[in-house]
């Protein structure tokens, strides 16, 4: 198994902070401006994108 690229560790850490602020997908998706499908990829959040 492949270690998991960074992008994967932000996305895993995002989600985390998430949960624990209690923001459901979608809240989060419109915070990050991003769509919710992102979060079911496991593609991970580009660190270097700034949207």
């Amino acid at each position: 198994m492949a270690p998991p690229t960074d992008g994967q560790l932000l996305l895993r850490a995002v989600l985390r902070a998430s949960d624990e602020l209690e923001l459901s997908r979608t809240a989060l998706a419109r915070v990050l401006g991003r769509d919710r499908s992102l979060f079911g990829r496991g593609k991970g959040i580009d660190p270097a994108s700034k949207n």
